[in-house]
């Protein structure tokens, strides 16, 4: 039986984190003996309750687990820091690769800044996109953004000057053992730009939960969802805009904005927003919600629009499109909703303006049944690229390729 070293830094909500830990259960489902690691995170019942996985049922089994700092108080809470967490992060990871044997290590999105040409195991990194690419081209969301915040750019700008760079590889990495999947054609171009070497690109699976059905010819709300983590760079404002040209045109619809709340200041910006295009009773900003009140919500939307610029994959508009929502995404060569989401407008539309998003949106709402049912019809082929199943298929196909 091989055994794979999983190393994450934290084990708790997201996406990223329940790619992760399916990854996990796929290779426990496989036969592999799994340590997973991390620096922190919730009980490994939890993890299955939100994520849909079954770990629990391979612990102290085929699956051992260890947080590196579960602790509790303000230590807790600096070491969830960034310049905190990523020096834990470095050292558990020295700590792990001295201590335990393993026929391969699993990382995610960078390749730390270690002597890998000295660690006799094989390495993969799955990236969803590298931390060292924004170092080296100089990428900040933040710029980007509605409502900049020009504070978080300095903060930014001085962690990267004075930190950052020691903890994230940025050269040719062709003469190491390391493999590195990512997760998006972008995330595949940069991994390139930044490592040197040809990144085979594994989509990240959409888990759509048993309990919604979707009905390619069901009936569907004037419904419009954005969905997002709640700050600048999801570009939440522009749809609230676009939102209101439709809404002169037409009274019956709606506008859900979804997302965790993680920048009150620009929460407090689309609430203005919402007051001065009178739309109180028309967008509804839902913050935290659950996974199931998020789908139960996308099921019942007609239309999924994520306006995101740069976005190395955008899984929100995968989510929209398998609970049967048209996607409207940003139309630009940084979009991985639209590059390979929508595949360039194949399946969906893309725009570059706030008149032209009001104007998709429109034109939608003015498709009869049959337009409808055709389009999600091409909508349930495309997703289906997307499924857990798809993604097991690959993602063990690439694993045994690495030689023991």
């Amino acid at each position: 039986m091989r055994t794979i070293i999983v190393i994450n830094l934290f084990n708790g909500t997201g996406g990223g984190v329940r790619v992760t830990l399916h990854m996990v259960n796929i290779l426990l489902r496989r036969g592999y003996r799994v340590r997973l690691f991390a620096l922190d995170g919730l009980p490994v019942e939890e993890l299955d309750r939100i994520h849909g996985t079954s770990l629990s049922t391979y612990l102290g089994k085929s699956l051992t687990m260890r947080y590196y700092n579960a602790s509790k108080g303000i230590y807790s809470f600096f070491s969830r820091l960034r310049f905190f967490s990523l020096s834990h992060y470095i050292n558990m990871i020295r700590d792990v690769v001295s201590r335990y044997e393993s026929d391969l290590i699993i990382l995610f999105d960078d390749i730390p800044s270690l002597e890998w040409d000295k660690v006799s195991s094989n390495l993969v990194v799955y990236s969803h996109f590298p931390y060292a690419a924004r170092l080296l081209f100089n990428i900040y969301d933040m710029i980007d953004t509605e409502n900049v915040n020009y504070f978080e750019i300095i903060k930014e700008r001085f962690l990267r000057k004075t930190l950052l760079w020691r903890y994230f590889y940025a050269g040719n990495i062709k003469d190491w053992d390391i493999k590195v999947l990512a997760n998006s054609t972008i995330t595949s171009i940069y991994a390139k730009k930044t490592w040197g070497i040809n990144a085979p690109i594994l989509y990240p699976p959409v888990f759509t939960p048993r309990s919604i059905k979707v009905e390619t010819n069901g009936e569907k709300k004037n419904l419009i969802v954005s969905l997002g983590v709640i700050s600048p760079g999801k570009y939440h404002g522009t749809v609230i805009e676009a939102f209101a040209m439709v809404k002169r045109r037409t009274n019956n619809l709606k506008l859900a904005i979804i997302g965790s709340l993680i920048d009150k200041n620009y929460y407090n910006y689309l609430l203005r927003k919402i007051k001065i295009y009178d739309l109180k009773n028309d967008v509804f900003i839902l913050t935290n919600v659950s996974e199931e009140k998020k789908w139960i919500v996308l099921s019942q939307a007609k239309i999924i629009v994520h306006a995101k610029r740069f976005e190395p994959f955008g899984i929100a508009a995968a989510e929209g499109m398998a609970a049967g929502a048209i996607p409207v995404v940003y139309k630009s060569y940084t979009s991985g909703s639209w590059i390979d989401i929508v595949k360039e407008g194949k399946y969906g539309f893309g725009f570059k303006t706030i008149h032209e998003l009001s104007e998709i949106i429109y034109n939608i709402l003015t498709f009869n049944r049959n337009e409808l049912n055709e389009i999600r019809k091409s909508i349930f082929n495309r997703v289906n690229e997307f499924t857990l199943g798809n993604f097991e298929h690959k993602f063990i196909n690439e694993i045994e390729r690495i030689p023991s």
